[in-house]
Order: structure tokens, then C-alpha cells, then sequence
């Protein structure tokens, strides 16, 4: 009986080597981008194209299809559950199929990518390896000094009012005419809004920028708070300025 079994293995084991031999992929990996912003997420897009005549169909143990190895010593797979189903992927002749993997916040804690040349190598578990591809992680771009000025000067959390205004000044080379309408935020660390409405007056070079005041509210507490305002040109350039506030938690007394 035990020889039975073995017998019925190795014939299980050599038809899936011939289909094997028989199914022939070339994996290729590729990144979203070329140049990263350091702590950018990457995107690895891994590729099983069939060159075959013929419909291919590709088999796997599990869910896990596809992985990349980053920089030589981060295996994506590693660490992570997959479904133990039998998954299989079919690919017409002269056709690819491509799977698009992260490494993002969750990779990041194993793996950091520090600012420098980097290389990942995309496989499709069971039928090959890419060749090796590069790409670039660089410092993020030091922001242009902004002047910032928070109206009103003292926040009351038990008043109305419906807007926090803002006015910002650029250095004298930029012009406030310039900025992203739609990239403007108040920063209150780990908190951000996103401006309601700014107006521009180039002859003053002063940009005039609102917040919902019941947003900004939310999201301090009473004491002296440092406000930052931020956003980026429409070539990119970030600029940043800080403001300080006092905050207050003051009701109106009863006559």
C-alpha cells in the first residue's frame, strides 16, 4: 500500500514538473515611479507574460501568486497569511497578467527605504524570477519660508463665527498668485484641514486664506498653539509658516 502511495506522488509530482516545462512565463517587475520622495509608498507591479502560441494556465498552492524581494534582504511575502486554496490564473496566448503589490506604512516597519539607489526583484511564485530593477529614493524638498498671520489672535472654543482667516507672505522672488488653491492646509500635528476659501492681492503680494472656524476648534485645546500653514506652489515648491494662537474656553457671563 505505501508503495502505492509513493508510486501515485511521484506520477503527481512528474505530470506537474511536465506542465511545468510545458507553461513557460517571462516575469518582469517594474516600479510606479522612478524617483521617490523619501517615505513615498512604492508600488511593484510583477508580470507574467506568455509567449506561448497557446493559453497558459499558471497554478499556485495558496493566494500568494506573486512577491518581490527588495534590496535583496526584504521578502514582501514574508510574515504574511495567505489563503492555503489551490488559485490558479489563466493567460491567453501573447497576453500578461500583472499583479500590483505595496510597500507601503506596513512594509515600512520591516524594511525603511533610506534616501539612495534601491532594487527589487519581482517573482511569480513557482515560475520565476525578474531581472533586477532599480529606482531612486531622494530627500524631500526643504519648503520655502511663508509669513503667517492667524486673525483672530485669541481663539474662543465657546464663541461663533464661522471662519479662522489666514494671510500669508511669500519671499520676494515668489508670487502669492501662484500658490495651489486646492493645496493649502492648517496643521495642528497629527491634525489638518483643508481651506474653505483664499483670495489673492497681487499688489499687496498677500494671499487671504479661510478655514471653518468650527473645524479649527475641534481640533485645539486651551493654551498658547502653534498653527501651520502649508501648500505648494503650482511648480511644486512647498512653502510653510508657523503661527502662535491663544486659545480660550470662555463663556459669556450671565447679567
Amino acid at each position: 500500500m505505501g508503495r502505492i502511495i509513493i508510486t501515485i506522488i511521484a506520477a503527481i509530482l512528474a505530470l506537474q514538473a511536465g506542465v511545468a516545462q510545458a507553461t513557460i512565463v517571462e516575469v518582469s517587475a517594474a516600479t510606479d515611479k522612478a524617483t521617490y520622495l523619501f517615505g513615498e509608498e512604492v508600488t511593484v507591479f510583477v508580470t507574467a507574460y506568455n509567449p506561448n502560441a497557446e493559453a497558459v494556465t499558471l497554478s499556485f498552492g495558496s493566494s500568494l501568486m506573486a512577491s518581490y524581494m527588495m534590496d535583496g534582504v526584504f521578502d514582501w511575502s514574508e510574515d504574511k497569511v495567505f489563503a492555503q486554496v489551490l488559485t490558479q490564473v489563466t493567460i491567453e496566448a501573447y497576453d500578461s497578467h500583472t499583479w500590483e503589490l505595496q510597500h507601503g506604512l506596513y512594509e515600512w516597519e520591516f524594511h525603511p527605504l533610506r534616501v539612495g539607489t534601491h532594487t527589487v526583484v519581482g517573482e511569480v511564485v513557482g515560475y520565476g524570477y525578474s531581472p533586477l530593477v532599480e529606482f531612486e529614493v531622494v530627500p524631500k524638498p526643504v519648503p520655502i519660508h511663508a509669513a503667517i498671520d492667524i486673525d483672530p489672535n485669541t481663539l474662543n472654543l465657546a464663541s461663533g463665527g464661522k471662519w479662522i482667516t489666514c494671510y500669508i507672505w511669500l519671499p520676494g522672488e515668489y508670487d502669492v498668485a501662484d500658490i495651489d488653491p486646492n493645496s493649502v492646509r492648517l496643521e495642528n500635528e497629527p491634525n489638518a484641514i483643508e481651506v474653505e476659501w483664499i483670495w489673492f492681492e497681487e499688489e499687496d503680494q498677500v494671499a487671504m486664506a479661510r478655514f471653518s472656524r468650527s473645524k479649527v476648534q475641534e481640533m485645539v485645546e486651551p493654551g498658547d498653539v502653534e498653527l501651520t500653514v502649508s501648500g505648494e506652489l503650482v511648480d511644486g515648491t512647498r512653502f510653510e509658516g508657523i503661527d502662535t494662537i491663544k486659545v480660550i474656553n470662555k463663556g459669556r457671563k450671565k447679567k
